[in-house]
């Protein structure tokens, strides 16, 4: 049987304090090992990227192979943001795909901070280990810069109070960095990418 054909918009997490855009795009989640109820954006269902590049201020379209999907990474150029996605999609059974789709959202709820302002995990997990667990060996829970914070449900978390702002944020992926790498001799990598003018 032929896949059946959709077009979906891809998932962008988004905060903007002081008019600086914090983007990401949801390649795929990232659970932990044996925890994951459902993926829910799968690089091998994506065909075509509906794109938007800042520097030209330009539409694009992309095929999905020339992306370069990775864990928390593709080859779209550093000022590409995802606005669509074509995706290749495969009938199943409703009842099995409702009780995965409830299933992801009750893990949410139980293990992330969907219900505070927030742009999703912040670091990618360094081979063999997972950076929320090394930022909380780190004594960061509940660690904060201005209106930031780091969370204290999910430490690969920031999330932020009103009148948080864009260097408040950054300053705090800062302090994290020094720590974990302080406690742990790992540098993370944030996930984030900042996008916008000169911050003070």
């Amino acid at each position: 049987m032929e896949p059946m054909r959709a077009l979906g918009v891809a998932t962008l997490s988004l905060i903007e304090p002081e008019g600086v855009h914090y983007v990401k795009l949801r390649v795929r989640d990232a659970y932990p090992a044996g925890e994951a109820p459902l993926a829910c954006f799968e690089a091998d269902v994506v065909e075509v990227l509906e794109v938007f590049y800042l520097r030209d201020k330009a539409h694009g379209v992309l095929a999905a192979a020339d992306a370069g999907f990775d864990y928390r990474h593709t080859d779209l150029r550093a000022d590409t943001v995802v606005i669509g996605a074509h995706l290749s999609l495969h009938p199943g059974d409703p009842v099995g795909i409702r009780r995965a789709m409830d299933d992801a959202r009750r893990w949410r709820r139980e293990t992330q901070p969907i219900a505070e302002p927030n742009c999703g995990s912040v670091f990618t997990n360094p081979p063999g280990a997972h950076a929320a667990a090394l930022i909380d060996a780190a004594g960061l829970k509940g660690e904060r810069v201005g209106g930031a914070c780091v969370s204290r449900k999910h430490a690969n978390f920031i999330v932020t109070e009103p009148g948080a702002t864009a260097a408040d944020v950054e300053a705090l992926i800062a302090v994290i960095q020094q720590r974990v790498e302080a406690t742990a001799g790992i540098r993370l990598t944030p996930e984030v990418r900042v996008i916008g003018g000169e911050r003070g």
